[in-house]
This record gives structure tokens, sequence and C-alpha cells, in this order.
């Protein structure tokens, strides 16, 4: 059937900058003339036009807990009411709007990230959940992060299997360990250096921390494997003894810093990620986990996109790609009692 032009009209979309006006091209058939479609132009927000801006908004909207005026205020200038209902679903189309666009991106930089950094968190009113993140060592990347009710090690294996990693830096906690352990010896475990010597200090009387400090920096300083070696067994374990037992558990975890030098010795990266990821939420009870995956979803993706500091995004630093334009927060005007997010 061969199509053909039409003509054009007009058509008025409400939108939350006010009334729009807008082209519509007619597409019909050559031979009956019988209208087919009509095709919107690229100006245009296609399909549900503004939609996806509102149920994008409404979506971090729910996760900030904002006042019900404000979104009160979105109804009044969309021109009709939007109950519970419908914002909960937008919400949660939102997180798996999210979920997808993470999807494909960590598609396209799987095989380049080698070294991640992993971290958990408490979320919730009284601590009740439990959260792990992993963000790439050298650009703060974030990759991909998860919420359960209660630790597991299971959470944290199923993030860290979905990739070709080399070295993952991480604290002490068991259950970070036991999904490395599962694994296998494909994945290298580095123990975070900040953790270890915190741990190592305060097993040791407060006016030798100094000294003990100063000779840990030493170590660590060390050119290669077999003077730190020769220096860890032969002068630092017969001068402290006891302090340095959370060293010698830890050891086969540390070598890495000698034979990868480029090696970050902390997790800081997953550290200050996480605080810069849940610096509203923290304190805050999340009702419920597959609200609170929906909210992490969109969260993780605007993390990645965000300029730090008027500088490049996450996403830009490490895939040298442009960061694809944010599909979850629409140019509006101000509203009232309205937060500084959406100004």
């Amino acid at each position: 059937m061969k199509v053909e032009c039409g003509g054009y009209r007009k058509r008025k979309l409400r939108t939350l900058n006010g009334i729009e006006e807008t082209r519509l091209k007619r597409l019909r058939c050559a031979g009956c003339k019988r209208q087919i479609r009509v095709e919107y132009t690229p100006e245009c927000q296609r399909y549900r036009w503004y939609s996806r801006l509102v149920q994008g908004l409404f979506a971090i909207l729910d996760s900030y807990r904002v006042t019900e005026a404000v979104k009160a205020d979105i109804a009044a200038l969309l021109g009709y009411p939007i109950v519970l209902a419908t914002r909960l679903d937008w919400a949660q189309s939102g997180g798996d709007r999210g979920q997808t666009l993470l999807k494909a991106e960590n598609a396209q930089i799987k095989g380049l990230i080698r070294t991640v950094c992993v971290d958990d968190w408490v979320y919730g009113r009284d601590s009740r959940g439990q959260g792990y993140g992993v963000w790439e060592a050298q650009s703060g990347c974030p990759v991909s992060a998860d919420l359960a009710e209660e630790r597991g090690f299971e959470r944290v294996r199923d993030l860290l299997s979905d990739g070709l990693l080399d070295y993952v830096v991480s604290d002490g906690a068991p259950e970070i360990a036991e999904a490395l352990h599962w694994l296998g010896s494909k994945v290298q475990q580095v123990r975070c250096w900040f953790h270890l010597s915190r741990d190592i200090l305060g097993k040791t009387p407060r006016d030798q921390r100094n000294r003990l400090q100063l000779e840990l920096q030493v170590l660590l300083e060390m050119k290669t494997l077999g003077e730190a070696e020769a220096y860890f067994w032969q002068v630092l374990l017969p001068r402290w003894k006891g302090c340095l037992e959370p060293l010698m558990r830890a050891w086969n975890q540390v070598r890495s810093y000698w034979l990868e030098p480029r090696l970050p010795k902390t997790n800081n990266t997953a550290e200050v990620g996480n605080g810069r990821l849940w610096r509203r939420q923290k304190r805050r009870n999340i009702r419920s986990i597959p609200r609170a995956k929906d909210w992490l979803q969109i969260a993780l993706y605007r993390t990645r996109h965000r300029p730090i500091q008027h500088s490049l995004s996450a996403w830009q630093r490490f895939s040298n790609q442009s960061s694809p334009k944010c599909w979850f927060l629409p140019i509006i005007t101000p509203l009232r009692y309205s937060t500084e997010f959406f100004r």
C-alpha cells in the first residue's frame, strides 16, 4: 500500500510548561484516500507526549517524600487530578525504565571494567534494610546496586557475577568475602587499607598508635613485594606481635598492592558513592522493598549521568561517551513548596 501526505493539522497539548501547540502530519492511502495514521514531528513528544516525563518526575517526588502539595500543583498544571494508584503505577514504570537503561549501558561496558569497589550500607528506620553497591574503582562510575531485608552473600554474588572482573576492593564484611569465595579464584579480593589499618590501630595502646601508623605507612610505600614481605615478617611482626593479627589474616588479600601498583588501596570510591546516593534517604523509612528497588534504579541512573561540580559525569569519564538526556527530570516552572531538586 502506497502512503502519501494528507495535509497537516494543529494540536494543543497540555504539558508541565503550559499549553503547547504542535503540528501533526496526516498520512493516508494514496488509492482510497483513507487516513492511516498521524505522524508527530521530531520536536514533539511522541505517543503519550508528556506522560513519560511526568512519570519520571513522580517517581523522584515519591522517593524524596515531598509534601502532597507539590503533587497537587502538578495535577493542577496538567488540568486533572492524579490519584494515588496512578502515582504508584508511574513510580513503578519509572523504576522499570531505569532498570532497562542500566542493563543496556552495563552491556556496553561489560568487559571494560576490571576493578571495582564494593561496599554495604544500611537504610530505613532502625537500620532494618541492607544494601550493596558496586562502583568502578578509578572513575567512580556506579555499576549496580541491590537492596535486601537482611545481609546475605547471594546479593553480592549476583552483583559481581555478571562481568569480567579481576580485582574487588572491599572492607572486611563477611558476606562480601563469602561471595568472592563462591566466585572462585577468577576474582581477587583486595582488602581496604583504611579499614585494615583501623582494625590494627584499635588493638594498639593509645600512646603507641602514631608510631605504628608511621611504620605501616612505610610498609605501604615499599616498591616490591619482596621488600614488603621482608619488612613485615622480619621487622614489624616481631616488634608488634598481637597488634598485627588482622594484617596477618588478610596478608594474601594485601599482596596485590605491590603486584599491581595502580590498584586503589581503599574502597573509598564505593563509600563516597553510597553517601552521595543515599544522602537524603539514609534515615528515612522506605515502605517496601519493591518501591525501594524502583527508586534505586532511578537513583543509580541519575548518579551515573549527573555532572559533579560542573565537570563530566561518571559515565562520561569512564566510557568517553556523552551522557543521554535525562528522561526523568523535565524542565518545569517553579512550583509552590517545591524543593531545590526541581528548579
